[in-house]
C-alpha cells in the first residue's frame, strides 16, 4: 500500500520541484521590483514592506521604454512577416520537388537550427555591405536566425496537403503564385500561427544581435537593462521592473496563440 503511495506521489513531487525552479526566478523579480533599490540588491524573494510604485516610473522616464518597445515592435514585424514569406515558399518548393538540389537546401536550412551564430563574419559581412549600425543589420541577421525553423515546420506541414489539390488549381488556371498563396498558405496556418510566436519572442527576447550591431538609440527593451549598470553599481529594482514590463508583450502574445501553437507543432514536425 505504500508502496502504491510513493508510486503515485513521487511523480506529482518531481514535477512541483521541477517548476519551482522556474517559478521562484519570476516570482523573485517580480517582487523585487516593487522593493527599494537597497532591499532588492539582497535578491530575496519575501514580499516588499513598501511597494515602490514609482520604479516603473523611473523606469519610463530613464530607460526611453516607448522608443525601445517601438524598435522592438519594428524588428518583430519586419522579421516576423519576412520570415513567414520566404520560409513557407522554400518550404512549398523543397516539399513539393524530389531534385536531389532542393534536398540538399533543406539540409541546409536545418544546419542553421543546430549551428551557432558566427558573430565576426557575420560583422565584417555586414560592414562590407553597408549595414552596420542601420536597423537593416539587426533583421537580416534575425532572419536568417529565424528562417531555418520555418523551413522545417512548413516543409512538414505542406507534405501533409495532398498534390491533387495543386494538380485541380492548375488545371483551372492558376499560376504559381495564385496557387500557393491562394490554395496552399490558407491551409498552412496552424504551422503559420506557431511560427509567429516563436519568431515573436525569438525576436523580442533578442540581445546579442543589437549589442554587436547597432546603437543604443536602436536597442528594444531587454536591452534597457544596461541604462541601470553601471561601472561601481547596478539599481536592481529598476533592472527588475524593466524584466517585468519587458515580458508582458511576450506573455500577451503566448496567452493568445499558444493553442495553436501546440497544434502547429505537432502537424508540422511528426508528419514531417
Amino acid at each position: 500500500m505504500r508502496k502504491s503511495v510513493a508510486k503515485r506521489w513521487l511523480p506529482e513531487l518531481a514535477m512541483l520541484l521541477v517548476t519551482l525552479v522556474f517559478v521562484i526566478p519570476v516570482w523573485m523579480v517580480l517582487v523585487n521590483s516593487f522593493k527599494n533599490e537597497k532591499d532588492a540588491a539582497f535578491f530575496g524573494i519575501g514580499l516588499p514592506g513598501t511597494l515602490h510604485f514609482e520604479n516603473y516610473q523611473k523606469v519610463f522616464e530613464e530607460a526611453d521604454i516607448i522608443g525601445a518597445f517601438l524598435n522592438g515592435m519594428l524588428y518583430c514585424a519586419v522579421v516576423g512577416v519576412l520570415s513567414l514569406a520566404f520560409a513557407s515558399m522554400a518550404a512549398f518548393v523543397i516539399a513539393r520537388s524530389k531534385g536531389r538540389l532542393t534536398e540538399l537546401s533543406y539540409y541546409v536550412f536545418l544546419s542553421g537550427i543546430v549551428l551557432p551564430g558566427a558573430i565576426i563574419p557575420t560583422f565584417f559581412l555586414l560592414q562590407r555591405m553597408g549595414l552596420i549600425g542601420t536597423y537593416a543589420s539587426v533583421i537580416v541577421v534575425l532572419l536568417s536566425m529565424t528562417m531555418p525553423i520555418g523551413v522545417f515546420l512548413y516543409t512538414g506541414f505542406v507534405k501533409t496537403v495532398p498534390v491533387e489539390l495543386d494538380e485541380a488549381a492548375i488545371i483551372d488556371g492558376a499560376g504559381r503564385l495564385r496557387l500557393f498563396f491562394r490554395i496552399v498558405f490558407p491551409l498552412l496556418t496552424p504551422v503559420t500561427i506557431t511560427l509567429v510566436i516563436f519568431n515573436f519572442m525569438g525576436v523580442w527576447n533578442d540581445i546579442t544581435t543589437q549589442l554587436y550591431f547597432v546603437d543604443a538609440s536602436k536597442w528594444t527593451m531587454p536591452m534597457m537593462v544596461y541604462r541601470f549598470q553601471g561601472m561601481y553599481s547596478t539599481k536592481w529594482n529598476l533592472v527588475f521592473a524593466d524584466l517585468v514590463l519587458t515580458s508582458l508583450p511576450v506573455i500577451v502574445v503566448y496567452i493568445l496563440g499558444q493553442k495553436y501553437m501546440v497544434s502547429g507543432m505537432t502537424q508540422g514536425a511528426v508528419k514531417g
